[in-house]
């Protein structure tokens, strides 16, 4: 397996997080002092449902903000370097891709390595923890040839 830096792959995964996560808290601001400005008025029902259509929206901001919090804290709890057994923090590369057991995020790209950044509940990387190894794994119908773990 071509030596890959998780550290970099940590970093890339981290900043696209905390993107997200001052994105986020920028739009709670707004919102927030869109919330204080509309204030109690008496004009009757419409100011009742874009209160409440607002609250809803806020809060729909703050539990994405508790995940992506959730989800930065996965990541910082990786720790580099090969362990012995397959888990969080390992990195296999297989026929279908490389696979980063970290967070659940989806697609990468730093140069010319893509990876698959995957929870560790997931259930493919459940089946790669139990698999534990470099072979075929077998997975709902695919076939997953361990190349490299690291």
């Amino acid at each position: 397996m071509a030596e890959i830096d998780k550290q970099s792959m940590i970093d890339c995964m981290m900043n696209h997080l905390e993107s997200n996560l001052k994105t986020l808290s920028e739009e709670l601001k707004q919102m927030n002092s869109e919330g204080s400005s509309q204030g109690k008025s008496s004009a009757g029902d419409k100011h009742e449902v874009s209160g409440t259509m607002l609250s809803a929206e806020i809060n729909r901001i703050e539990g994405s903000v508790v995940n992506l919090d959730r989800q930065l804290k996965e990541i910082q709890e990786i720790r580099i370097g090969s362990g012995a057994e397959v888990g969080q923090g390992s990195v296999l590369e297989t026929n279908n891709g490389i696979f980063f057991i970290s967070a659940s995020l989806g697609k990468f790209q730093l140069g010319d390595l893509e990876w698959f950044a995957i929870s560790r509940k997931s259930p493919l990387a459940l089946s790669f923890q139990e698999f534990g190894r470099i072979g075929e794994m077998p997975f709902r119908d695919i076939k997953y040839q361990i190349k490299g773990i690291s």
